[in-house]
């Protein structure tokens, strides 16, 4: 699952799949279906297409769909801007906790009516991305954000400062999903809903316990409910006494674990700064080849970066004569093979995985910061405060 921008348009949908996931009405009234049917049939790519396609975790054309229908292009700069943010902190530097917000727009009579991405004012609904999801998971994830957290907010029967809590287990490996989990917490104000994106390793068990407390009777869950079953499931946390803030509940959620490290990578970002602006260029100018060629050299560069292979030498520097040559070199090795919570970017097929925790999930305290930093992968750079180990007082693993 990742929401975080209006430009998730996911249009990789035939009817027949359609049907698949409306097995419980009529497909021929079905909304879905409907909208594929009298969408421009170009976007819609084969069956043999869709089945060795790459899915994507930050999808270029989607963002080029936005821009065409943005209206203010620094508002959709700095809205792809994190994007790639969010992307680098969950699929390469795997951030435990990161954090984003919604626009929450509110009618006449004072409700909300509206969860939108910011910078997408006219065409970010967050539910109409839902509704472009291809699978059975995406339509739990439809179901989940519409039923559980958008109709109550909308009725007027949550307040500012109350929470909602949705629990996210992994896909299928084979698809690029890891073994672990994503909790997303959101608090509803004034005119936005901040929210943080919580990776954890909590069993279903201590998933549904913590969940079954905000549920009716008749709407608990089990250990044996499903992925699917939980996407459904969102539920909504009073603030107040208990829950003040989203540490609050993510302290209830997984009391005995204690990496809660997050947004802690401003270094990293901010060497990525200019491979991000040629993305946006290239987004901006329309020009989609260009703007996967800058990609990858950012992926790669960041991950250079975080294996300590980059020196003032062959640091990337604007302005810099060698600049485009070095870039060149990045962009050369190939699209990086990386997992997240929506399934594999990059190379799908064939390769090691260059993203940096394995299945063990092991890891060391880097002697600074005691930021997690996973062990055996060839790090020499801690992702939370930049430490270098040459730097470090004791060896890192």
């Amino acid at each position: 699952m990742y929401f975080i921008g209006a430009g998730r348009r996911r249009r990789q949908w035939e009817s027949c799949e359609i049907q698949e996931l409306c097995r419980n009405c009529k497909p021929q009234a079905c909304e879905l279906l409907v909208e594929a049917r009298n969408h421009n049939r170009s976007l819609i790519p084969s069956r043999k297409n869709m089945a060795t396609e790459t899915q994507q975790a930050f999808n270029l054309q989607d963002e080029i769909y936005a821009r065409r229908n943005c209206s203010n292009i620094a508002s959709w700069r700095t809205r792809v801007d994190e994007n790639l943010k969010y992307f680098t902190r969950e699929y390469i530097v795997e951030e435990n906790i990161t954090r984003y917000s919604y626009g929450l727009k509110r009618g006449e009579n004072g409700l909300p009516n509206q969860i939108y991405s910011i910078g997408y004012e006219q065409d970010g609904d967050i539910l109409e991305s839902f509704k472009k999801g291809q699978g059975i998971r995406a339509r739990a994830e439809c179901i989940g954000f519409k039923e559980k957290i958008e109709q109550p907010l909308f009725a007027g029967v949550i307040d500012k400062g109350d929470f909602a809590v949705w629990h996210s287990e992994p896909g299928k490996k084979e698809d690029g999903f890891k073994d672990h989990n994503f909790t997303f917490v959101f608090q509803v104000l004034e005119d936005r809903v901040d929210a943080i994106a919580y990776r954890n390793h909590l069993t279903t068990s201590e998933a549904t316990n913590f969940l079954n407390q905000f549920l009716s009777i008749e709407n608990q869950l089990s250990e044996s409910s499903s992925d699917v079953d939980l996407l459904k499931t969102p539920v909504w946390l009073k603030g107040g006494e208990r829950f003040n803030s989203h540490m609050d509940v993510i302290k209830a959620l997984d009391p005995n674990h204690s990496n809660r490290q997050q947004d802690s990578c401003h270094w990293l970002l901010d060497k990525l700064q200019p491979l991000r602006r040629d993305v946006l260029n290239a987004l901006e100018n329309q020009d989609i080849k260009e703007a996967e060629r800058n990609k990858i050299a950012h992926d790669n560069y960041a991950l250079a970066l975080l294996r300590g292979e980059i020196t003032e030498s062959n640091e990337l520097t604007v302005g810099d004569e060698a600049y485009e040559e070095r870039k060149r070199r990045l962009i050369a090795m190939g699209a990086p093979r990386l997992r997240g919570s929506c399934g594999f970017s990059g190379n799908k097929i064939g390769g090691e995985m260059s993203t940096w925790s394995g299945a063990q999930e092991a890891f060391f305290k880097c002697p600074r910061c005691e930021g997690d930093i996973p062990s055996g992968k060839g790090i020499e750079v801690c992702p939370h405060c930049g430490l270098k180990k040459e730097d470090a007082a004791e060896k890192c693993d």
